[in-house]
């Protein structure tokens, strides 16, 4: 069976689960676990869930740079610095970044 087959069979089974008695409840799992493949408690946890979770937000921290250019930028001088350390090339940031976009103007100005 294919995951999408199991899903809609799950979907399908599942109603006809939630309205039965414990005897058909027997049933209804012995069978669900014979076409699927499932463990018996595994398909009693699936049957019994109230929701499904549907992930659509991506999990993690936020970026911490919304600005892609800024990023862009930052990665620039931190490589051009031998990838110095946080401290130091925030303390050097400004002296570098005016030499960025001067170097990045002039750079533009010999590009045919």
């Amino acid at each position: 069976m294919t995951i999408k087959s199991k899903k809609e069979y799950f979907q399908a089974i599942k109603l006809r689960y939630y309205n039965s008695d414990k005897q058909a409840k027997t049933t209804i799992l012995d069978e669900f676990c014979v076409n699927c493949g499932y463990n018996r408690k595994y398909a009693i946890r699936l049957l019994n869930s109230k929701k499904q979770r549907n992930k659509k937000t991506p999990s993690g921290p936020k970026p911490k740079y919304q600005n892609k250019v800024l990023l862009i930028i930052l990665k620039r001088l931190w490589f051009a610095t031998d990838q110095m350390c946080s401290k130091k090339l925030k303390a050097a940031n400004l002296t570098l970044s005016a030499c960025f976009l001067q170097w990045s103007t002039i750079r533009q100005d010999l590009t045919p």
